[in-house]
């Protein structure tokens, strides 16, 4: 399991994930530093946990009754 998809699953336990096959040439990674923002002052408003919530939010009318 991904460590989004764990994160997720810390904050709403039911949510489902599902994987599937995926051409590997699809599919975009990548990696950020903040250290140069940090150095700068900027901070997150808020932890992981407070912004998967928010996110999943966002999108709770569109589950239906299914997860």
């Amino acid at each position: 399991m991904t460590e989004l998809a764990s994160r997720i699953q810390q904050v709403d336990p039911d949510v489902r994930v599902r994987y599937t096959d995926q051409d590997v040439a699809n599919r975009l990674t990548f990696a950020a530093d903040a250290g140069r923002l940090r150095a700068l002052g900027w901070a997150p408003m808020s932890d992981h946990h407070e912004a998967i919530r928010e996110f999943l939010g966002r999108f709770e009318g569109f589950r239906g009754g299914t997860r």
